[in-house]
């Protein structure tokens, strides 16, 4: 009597950090989405300091970032998933304070991949509060305002403020980013002016009514609006 033969069935491998990085940039999200997932659960945000020294150096010199962009420019206005999980993983790559991270997300020109993706998920309040945490770092570093300002940044902001007046995420982080838009040391009167033409004023306004005074929401619709007097 002839022996079955077992199948074989080989044992899937643990993808490295480097394998994960390298699926971000595939053509079928059907890869993409698994990655950024088991990427989301590495908590990179809290846990980089522990983590290998490998990791450590593809998440310091933008490795990552760039890999999590490439994801978002290829797939983030069509998959939902692909939007909420690779902006969010953006935004915790950008709180670590590497050089190398925001570098590759201004080098990729990450606001005119970011934005997009914002407008295609305009609806989904998650996707945009990791948005415009992107967006108030990026206009914090110099020469990235008018780049965000020519990728439609005042627009998708001003429409977010509207969309959720009472949300006070929403409300801090898109004051925050107009203040640092306009504010007066970066001599940018043509990003005031398409501010005050888009009702970005009246926006902000609503904003000093809707919340107490001594809410962080109200302090930085305040410091917006100390920009344009």
């Amino acid at each position: 009597e002839e022996e079955e033969e077992e199948e074989d069935v080989p044992m899937e491998k643990k993808k490295t950090f480097r394998g994960l990085l390298y699926d971000l940039g595939h053509v079928d999200d059907e890869i993409v989405v698994p990655a950024l997932y088991k990427l989301e659960a590495l908590g990179l945000d809290k846990t980089h300091k522990e983590n290998p020294r490998k990791t450590k150096l593809l998440v310091a010199r933008g490795a990552a970032a760039l890999a999590v962009l490439q994801a978002l420019k290829n797939h983030g206005e069509a998959n939902i998933e692909v939007a909420a999980v690779g902006l969010g993983l953006l935004l915790n790559l950008t709180t670590l304070r590497e050089k190398g991270c925001i570098d590759a997300i201004v080098e990729l020109n990450g606001s005119g991949i970011v934005i997009p993706v914002m407008t295609a998920h305009q609806d989904d309040v998650d996707i945009q509060l990791h948005g415009l945490g992107l967006l108030c770092n990026l206009s914090m570093v110099r020469g990235e305002i008018v780049k965000i300002s020519q990728n439609g940044g005042v627009d998708v902001i001003i429409t977010d403020m509207e969309q959720w007046p009472e949300v006070d995420f929403v409300q801090r982080r898109a004051c925050k980013t107009l203040g640092n838009m306009a504010d007066q040391n970066q001599k940018l009167p043509s990003v005031q002016t398409e501010i005050k033409n888009k009702k970005g004023l009246s926006t902000v306004g609503k904003c000093l009514e809707t919340f107490p005074k001594d809410s962080p929401s109200f302090r930085e619709a305040k410091r917006t609006m100390n920009q344009f007097f």
